[in-house]
């Protein structure tokens, strides 16, 4: 659940050659959940690091959504960000903290 990047290029490519493993290994990103976007990709350049196991997104109003390309991502966050300025006062930079609590993410699984 807003795992950040973890592993090295190299141990990705493996992980997901091991059908058992990745099978049994899911990603929760929960709309601008800051913590999954760290470290920066290509920030450090001799690590590389990248996520591992099945990618599930859940879009600003909790709903998990299926092949959404980074576009729509992109758009949802920052449709995220405007509401949460608006519904709850919150600055622009505060939403991707609020979206990686563990309560935002209970609710999205509740709702699978």
């Amino acid at each position: 659940f807003g795992q950040p990047r973890t592993v090295t290029a190299k141990v990705a490519k493996v992980f997901h050659r091991t059908n058992d493993l990745k099978a049994h290994t899911f990603r929760f990103v929960h709309n601008n959940d800051v913590v999954p976007k760290v470290p920066l990709p290509g920030v450090f350049l001799l690590w590389r690091f990248r996520h591992i196991g099945n990618f599930l997104y859940f879009d600003r109003d909790k709903r998990r959504r299926i092949n959404w390309g980074w576009h729509r991502r992109l758009w949802d966050g920052l449709v995220g960000r405007i509401y949460a300025r608006i519904r709850h006062h919150l600055r622009f930079a505060t939403d991707g903290i609020t979206d990686h609590k563990m309560t935002h993410y209970i609710k999205c699984a509740d709702n699978i």
